[in-house]
């Protein structure tokens, strides 16, 4: 029994009027749009599979759905210079992202071909880029931290705009200021990782540092206002819970889904759909 006062009142009940120490709040919707973008992905690369591998009618529709691809891994790539900014150790997270871009391009080397669907081995994809950017990031983030916000955002938002134009052998500003590029920067294979490739370069997944990483450091920017909570207050809320579960696991989904939809669509047309 409690110990009373010499009034013969009980003591206060610190745990009900002590005040809460708050954890820090993440952005729910942030995962939310991550998972949208992982699951916008499946279906587009679902699309390629059952046109290619399994021929059904789908390479119409995943055509003209070619045109807003660069746009969903757009934000993906500045949501994941945000997170950049939340995250507790980038180098781990970079090796991990760079053993997982290892591991895609073995496994598209060996599987494509056996599924029927030709050599496209994704030499320097979407993984590839991240674990690239993650571990620049590590390495300049410091510097990049003497950098004002609003300067560093509009900066690499005007170099991934004018380093766009790549495949076109230029550098330009949305058409003006044209700067023309040497043919001999395509010929060189090392450079395709800077985005420099010889014309037909067989691969599904390729996303070159130029411009990509801008793109990714313009997120790490923003990525200060989610550093001091300072994103409006329905970031902090969720919607739709499965999405943000997408968000949080993309990488694992993105290392599983080809082959569960192969898997899937070989089970479908050799036994279920006999």
């Amino acid at each position: 029994m409690a110990e009373l006062d010499i009034v013969g009142n009980p003591p206060p009940r610190e745990d009900i009027y002590a005040p809460i120490q708050l954890q820090s709040r993440r952005l729910q919707l942030l995962d939310e749009m991550r998972g949208l973008c992982i699951l916008l992905m499946v279906f587009y690369h679902a699309l390629y599979l059952m046109g290619t591998a399994f021929r059904y009618n789908t390479m119409p529709l995943y055509n003209r759905l070619s045109y807003i691809q660069p746009v969903v891994a757009g934000f993906f790539i500045v949501m994941s210079g945000i997170c950049a900014r939340l995250s507790r150790d980038n180098r781990r997270r970079g090796i991990q992202l760079a053993l997982a871009a290892l591991l895609v391009t073995a496994v598209t080397g060996l599987l494509l071909p056996a599924w029927g669907i030709g050599n496209v081995i994704i030499l320097f994809g979407v993984l590839h880029l991240l674990a690239c950017c993650k571990l620049l990031f590590e390495l300049m983030h410091k510097l990049l931290d003497r950098i004002p916000v609003l300067v560093g955002a509009l900066l690499n938002l005007g170099l991934f705009l004018f380093t766009s134009p790549l495949a076109k052998k230029e550098f330009s500003l949305l058409g003006f200021f044209p700067f023309p590029l040497p043919d001999w920067l395509y010929q060189n294979t090392p450079l395709l990782i800077l985005g420099f490739h010889a014309p037909g370069f067989p691969t599904l997944d390729y996303f070159p540092l130029l411009p990509w990483a801008f793109l990714f450091f313009f997120g790490t920017f923003l990525g200060r206002y989610a550093q001091d909570e300072q994103f409006p207050s329905f970031c902090y809320r969720p919607y739709m819970v499965p999405l943000g579960f997408l968000g949080r696991h993309s990488l694992l989904v993105y290392l599983l889904h080809a082959p569960a939809i192969y898997g899937l669509f070989f089970l479908l047309n050799n036994y279920l759909l006999r």
